[in-house]
């Protein structure tokens, strides 16, 4: 087991997850299954270039109030994340999505969680579908254009992109 993970890969099917960290010389494959993920702090939910991800259950993303990757979820170019039913995603970090990068939770919503200003969501964001932020002292910024679904602010603040922010549902804050 890796105490000191810096890196994560998932297989092409999404059913088991590779880490890497400081301990050892040695790859950590972990088999997944139906059960919720928790990524630990310090790291972020990494999908590579042209891979999927096809979780089985919730997926929380921890963060300890770090910069860098801490709690940060990044698809690569070409990546694939869709959530099963009833999953919802939690992100205390960062948001990256790359060029040609498809993200979907169709059943359920993404939440941010962050308690700290300073996070982003950038990259190719459309089709973000429902999201909600809640984080006490919170602040994310969106670099780029996106589309959502319904779009609620609970608890932080949030700055829109500079180009467009396309919410074809319902608008709370």
């Amino acid at each position: 087991q890796e105490v000191n993970a810096y890196d994560m890969l998932f297989n092409n099917d999404g059913s088991s997850l590779y880490v890497i960290g400081e301990d050892g010389d040695d790859v950590n494959e972990y088999v997944m299954s139906t059960n919720d993920l928790t990524v630990e702090t310090a790291t972020e939910l990494h999908v590579w270039s042209e891979d999927t991800y096809l979780p089985g259950g919730e997926v929380k993303i921890l963060a300890n109030a770090g910069t860098g990757v801490d709690g940060s979820f990044h698809l690569d170019d070409g990546a694939t994340f869709v959530a099963g039913s009833h999953n919802q995603m939690l992100i205390p970090g960062n948001f990256t999505m790359g060029t040609d990068a498809s993200y979907s939770v169709p059943t359920s919503s993404t939440v941010f969680t962050a308690t700290t200003t300073g996070k982003t969501l950038t990259g190719d964001l459309n089709g973000l579908g429902d999201v909600i932020f809640n984080g006490d002292g919170g602040a994310w910024t969106f670099a780029s254009s996106a589309t959502t679904s319904n779009f609620t602010i609970a608890t932080g603040t949030v700055t829109a992109p500079a180009g467009t922010l396309a919410i074809s549902g319902s608008y709370t804050n």
